[in-house]
């Protein structure tokens, strides 16, 4: 089975997921995709959110995979964003990783880096437009928001508020749900690099 885990603001739905997913489809390969919190409008059960250190994503999945399939190797593919968090749990896991082979395509291995790359590539551009479908996301579900809030004490409604880039959405919301300091402590210690 290839599990397919997609990049930021990715889903199954995605045309590099169903193009590797017909790929591996047509080579006899079973196929599954690893979505990230909220993708595809499913609903959300916890006040946690994914990011590029969400390796324990992965672990779970393939944790359940290899009960439920117990018979079947499996591989991974990960895009982007997923091909870190693919890339930080074979780290993680070594030789006990449930995954025979693992490819990770254009990760971005030193996170920081990225970051300031994203946030300069074609004078902000990119990073704008992932911070605002980044936002969409979080506002899809709002319902959420209220365990976020008491979890993490942070209102999610104003700190989107204050989010345009990608930088903003990382230094606001992602390392203070996810317990780091600032958005670049959160970024120098995810990376799988």
């Amino acid at each position: 089975m290839v599990a397919i885990i997609p990049g930021l603001t990715g889903n199954g739905d995605e045309i590099y997921c169903k193009n590797v997913a017909q790929a591996a489809i047509d080579n006899n390969y079973n196929v599954c995709v690893i979505n990230h919190w909220g993708a595809l409008k499913t609903v959300v059960t916890s006040p946690k959110l994914y990011c590029a250190g969400s390796s324990w994503d992965v672990k779970e999945a393939m944790e359940y995979l290899s009960e439920t399939f117990s018979n079947m190797k499996f591989f991974g593919v990960g895009f982007s964003l997923g091909a870190n968090i693919l890339g930080k749990y074979q780290a993680e896991e070594g030789l006990k990783s449930l995954l025979k082979a693992a490819v990770c395509i254009n990760g971005p291995l030193d996170i920081l880096e990225a970051s300031h790359n994203v946030e300069n590539m074609w004078k902000g551009i990119f990073s704008k437009f992932l911070a605002k479908s980044l936002k969409e996301k979080f506002l899809e579900h709002e319902d959420c928001h209220g365990m976020i809030e008491e979890a993490h004490y942070i209102d999610m409604q104003h700190e989107l508020s204050k989010c345009f880039t990608m930088k903003d959405v990382d230094h606001y919301v992602t390392s203070r749900v996810m317990g780091f300091k600032d958005g670049d402590d959160y970024y120098r210690s995810v990376g799988c690099a």
